[in-house]
């Protein structure tokens, strides 16, 4: 998801891309969909076009910013000549109040759309209940897929059996893990695919060579001969620049665990400029020697053990908060209501 903050909020946008393209069918000035993002605003747009009504879009967490001073709904259809004089209007971006700031960005609208629901639960009709879980799932799924699909099952068991206290401990379980898992989220392709295996079958099997070549089993050339098989970690490279830019949007947002994991990131990022600017000498041996490097063959062993360090650290890290998480569903089937 693009954060589109400070790069020039359009005056003017769409509930969706079908709208969008609706528009442009009718030759009408083209006007972008909203899209979500990781980092606060400090604009917004003047106008939102849109098929749904106001209620419902305030049923989902993309609709949480709506409510800030100055944004105005235009629910559509309307007549063809007052969408003429709407964009001849030219409307303009609004200030975000530093109070509404937090509904701008994901994770703070996904706390907003939970406590919503949790205040809504005791007053609300089961068809909203329903429509408001719904909503939340799919936001969820969208930006942190996986990791809140058993606590919503829950709390969808929760509201069939009428316990609404039990359904809250849920709500508050997901609001309370929010930001870790929001933090967690960007570190993902770390640990599944080619990235999982970049890592597992990069880097364990380098470090290995390289030991050998330290203990004296390989010869340098067979130790060389290992590190020319792939440049593993020029994806590995990839791979985190990625992640560092969603943590440095997450850690506008004052995200404490993004700040804490970049700074993991940005250490494993040094760590492999070391270790890249070695294997590229290594590999330049054309003689199979390597005698060139071969004074820096210790360091290079040390730095794939702390990146191979960072990378399980990280992993633990996720497994105890999906293990809590497991927990946290537990204690809310103990609620009574």
């Amino acid at each position: 998801m693009s954060d589109a903050v400070n790069q020039g909020t359009p005056g003017c946008v769409c509930e969706h891309a079908s709208l969008s393209r609706a528009l442009m069918a009718a030759r009408l000035p083209e006007v972008p969909a909203w899209t979500d993002g990781l980092a606060p605003r400090e604009e917004l747009p003047g106008v939102v076009l849109t098929w749904s009504s106001r209620e419902d879009l305030l049923l989902s967490p993309r609709g949480a910013w709506l409510e800030c001073p100055g944004v105005r709904v235009v629910r559509l259809p309307v007549g063809y000549l007052a969408l003429q004089r709407l964009f001849a209007q030219s409307a303009r971006p609004v200030r975000c109040p530093a109070a509404h700031t937090s509904r701008t960005h994901v994770t703070g609208q996904f706390r907003w759309a939970l406590d919503e629901f949790g205040s809504r639960l005791v007053r609300a009709l089961p068809e909203e209940l329903t429509r408001r879980l719904r909503e939340l799932e799919r936001f969820a799924n969208d930006h942190w897929p996986g990791w809140y699909a058993e606590v919503f099952c829950e709390v969808r068991r929760a509201l069939g059996d009428g316990a609404r206290n039990r359904a809250k401990a849920l709500l508050d379980l997901a609001g309370e893990v929010a930001d870790e898992v929001a933090g967690l989220q960007p570190l993902s392709p770390l640990f599944h695919g080619s990235a999982e295996d970049v890592v597992n079958g990069g880097a364990g099997p380098a470090r290995a060579a390289i030991g050998g070549v330290l203990s004296g089993t390989l010869t340098p050339a067979q130790g060389q001969a290992v590190l020319r098989r792939g440049r593993w970690w020029d994806g590995l490279v990839a791979t985190l620049a990625a992640c560092q830019q969603q943590l440095r949007d997450l850690a506008k947002a004052d995200n404490e665990t993004a700040i804490d994991v970049r700074e993991q990131v940005a250490e494993m990022q040094d760590l492999l400029d070391r270790f890249s600017d070695f294997a590229r000498e290594v590999c330049r041996d054309k003689s199979g020697s390597a005698r060139q490097a071969s004074g820096k063959w210790g360091a290079a062993q040390a730095d794939l053990g702390r990146l191979m360090d960072l990378v399980g650290a990280l992993s633990r890290r996720r497994a105890a908060l999906r293990e809590r998480m497991k927990e946290g569903q537990g204690l809310g089937q103990e609620v009574q209501d």
